[in-house]
């Protein structure tokens, strides 16, 4: 009977460390935005964000994507969503002295932190303006899980500053 509990207890025991590390490969990455700016390039506007990712599982994970779903309401008062793509040509002033470029796919290794800058061309229309509501930087991992950073004010910057 002794020989039996001591079994059980020590079988008990692995189980609960298997569950505990199963269940720390599956949490999700984390996103945290460093900072957010728009800026005019070759007479186009443009937004920046410098985002920090952190992958706090403890199995590597990977970024497959990176778009900006941009939430704007035109003129008339219509409310609407852009989606737009990573520019890669293009660098956000004030930024590439302190952050690099993040490349995508972005993969993190277990526990890992990467931070870096992503810039995108804000759509436009010739014949109507809008006002963006709200920026949202979402991403998909590999398996499809998002991972969404949303900021409703952004910082301009002209060639002066």
């Amino acid at each position: 009977m002794v020989i039996a509990w001591r079994s059980y207890s020590i079988s008990r025991h692995a189980l609960r460390l298997t569950i505990q590390d199963y269940s720390e490969k599956k949490l999700p990455i984390s996103p945290y935005l460093i900072y957010a700016l728009t800026f005019v390039f070759d007479e186009v506007k443009h937004c920046a964000f410098a985002i920090s990712y952190t992958n706090q599982s403890t199995a590597p994970e990977s970024l497959a994507s990176i778009e900006l779903e941009l939430e704007y309401v035109d003129e008339e008062g219509i409310l609407g969503r852009a989606i737009s793509s990573p520019v890669s040509l293009v660098s956000p002033p004030h930024m590439t002295v302190d952050f690099k470029k993040l490349q995508i796919p972005l993969n993190l290794g277990p526990k890992a932190t990467e931070s870096g800058w992503v810039v995108f061309r804000i759509p436009s229309s010739s014949n109507r303006k809008f006002h963006a509501n709200a920026y949202r930087v979402r991403g998909r991992t590999s398996d499809g899980k998002k991972v969404d950073i949303e900021t409703f004010l952004m910082r301009h910057i002209t060639d002066e500053e």
